[in-house]
Order: structure tokens, then sequence, then C-alpha cells
């Protein structure tokens, strides 16, 4: 492995900023989100493992969830209406980021035939592992809205959270299509526990301040 690439394979992980949009009281990288999702993740599959009946790969969900933005090194950090603007811009960043990935990839001298670097990423979001990276995503983007909101009273993020509510809406509809019935009450348990952060806290709208409350909060989610 060659030291150099790898110590600024990291510097880039630490400078690129995350939601490069708006404005941040404390700004955060993605080698911070990385962290964040890492740990959560596996949390989330010693629990699983322990308590759901269902078996998962920690290792893999580990693979997937420290490789799952590297591509972010190439790109930084793109706004998520632009990089899914429509089928052709989605495309064209597609590739940019697979050739972005090799390169990182063949820098660390790990190749697409000699390791599974590339597949990782490529593969980061498929599977019932994928899925657990999908909530730790998720969940670190309520994580930073609610930190940034409720306790560094940045208010101009507050309308970031309808949105946010639109991706737990659509993970949630995703989960439910799956046919692995323990794995999916599991994960949908935690998506409303992902939710609650912001009930409890009354972040999101008024009409939703009254179950802000352990005993509704799933009552909430079910009807978003």
């Amino acid at each position: 492995m060659n030291t150099e690439k790898f110590f600024e394979m990291a510097h880039s992980m630490s400078s690129v900023h995350r939601y490069s949009s708006l404005r941040l009281v404390q700004q955060e990288s993605v080698m911070e989100h990385t962290g964040f999702v890492c740990l959560l993740a596996y949390i989330l599959c010693e629990h699983i493992n322990k308590f759901s009946g269902e078996k998962i790969d920690t290792s893999s969900a580990l693979q997937k969830a420290v490789v799952h933005d590297i591509d972010e090194i190439i790109t930084g950090d793109i706004p998520r209406p632009t990089k899914y603007y429509n089928k052709e811009t989605r495309k064209a960043f597609e590739k940019i980021e697979k050739a972005g990935v090799k390169k990182v990839g063949n820098n660390l001298g790990l190749t697409e035939e000699n390791s599974n670097f590339f597949k990782n990423w490529e593969n980061s979001k498929q599977g019932k592992e994928g899925e657990i990276i999908r909530l730790c995503d998720l969940a670190s983007v309520v994580f930073k809205i609610r930190e940034e909101v409720m306790f560094l009273s940045n208010k101009r993020l507050s309308p970031q959270i309808d949105q946010v509510m639109e991706y737990i809406k659509s993970f949630k509809e995703r989960i439910e299509k799956r046919q692995e019935s323990q794995f999916k009450n599991y994960i949908l348990d935690l998506t409303h526990m992902v939710l609650g952060w912001f009930l409890w806290a009354n972040l999101y709208n008024p009409t939703l301040s009254a179950y802000s409350s352990p005993s509704r909060t799933r009552w909430a989610v079910d009807n978003i």
C-alpha cells in the first residue's frame, strides 16, 4: 500500500464538507459522517443479530459503511437536487463516481481484480446489510439537523426537516416491500426511533407536535 496515497485520501475525506449548499454553525466532514455511519451500523448489526432472529454479516456491513461515500473524495458533496435532477444527470455523475472510486482504489493498490473495494462501494446500499447502511445514512442526517436546529439554534436548517421526512417515508416504503418479516419489523422499529428524534424534540411542524411522545411516535410514522 502507498502510505502517502492513503494519507491523501484521509485528508480529502476530512476536508470535504457535507451540506455544501447550506450554512452550518458547525461543519461536518465526510470523514465525520463516515465514522457516525460505521459506529451506528456496528451497533445495529449487534442488536439485530442478538434480538431480531435475523443473521446480519457485520463484517460486510462495516466494509460497506467505510466506503459508502468514498466517491465524494472526487466529486465533493453534490446537493441531492442536483445529483438526481434527471436520469441524464444521474448517469453522468455515476460515470464520474465510478471512475473516481476505481482511481482511489488503484492508488491504494486495491483493484477490482484483487479486492472488494470497488464492489463494496458500488453495492453499499444493497442487501440486508445495505439497508442498514441506508438507515444509518439517514440517521446521520437526522442527527446533524437535530444538532444544528435544536442545540446550535440554526433555524436556517428548519426547512430541511420536511425533506428529511420525505426520505424517511421513502425508506419506510422500501423496507415494507422486503420479504424477511423479522428483519423488516426490526428495521421499521428503528425507523420509528429515527423519526422520534425529530418528534420528541418538537422539530417538525406543529401539526405533529402533539405526537412528540414515545407512545405516539409509531402512530405518527405510520401516518406520514
